[in-house]
C-alpha cells in the first residue's frame, strides 16, 4: 500500500500519513470485531429462546459409578471396568472428589 510505504517519505508528513492510515485501519478491524461479537451474541440469544441446547452434551455416569471411583481402584482398572476413555476418566475423578 503506497500510504503506508515509509521507505520513500521519511519526513514528518510521510510519517504522519502512514501513523493516520494505521489508526484509520485499526478502527475499522476493531470495529468489524465489535460487530462479529455483537451478531454472536444475539445469534446465541436467539438459540437459547428457541430452546436449542448450547455446548457439549453431559455425561452420563453409569449407575456404579460411586462404588466403582469410591474402591480405590487405579486409574487404568477404572476405565476397564467403565470403558470409559483415559481424559474423561480423570476428568471424571477430578469432579468426583470436588
Amino acid at each position: 500500500m503506497p500510504l503506508l510505504d515509509t521507505r520513500r517519505s521519511r519526513d514528518l508528513i510521510g510519517t504522519l500519513i502512514s501513523d493516520i492510515v494505521l489508526q484509520l485501519l485499526s478502527y475499522v478491524a476493531e470495529t468489524e470485531r465489535e460487530f462479529i461479537r455483537r451478531r454472536q451474541r444475539e445469534g446465541i440469544e436467539a438459540a437459547r429462546a428457541n430452546g436449542v441446547h448450547l455446548g457439549r452434551v453431559a455425561m452420563t455416569r453409569p449407575d456404579n459409578y460411586e462404588n466403582i471411583f469410591g474402591s480405590g481402584l487405579s486409574g487404568a482398572d477404572i476405565m476397564i471396568l467403565l470403558f470409559f476413555a483415559v481424559l474423561l476418566i480423570w476428568c471424571g475423578v477430578s469432579l468426583y472428589n470436588d
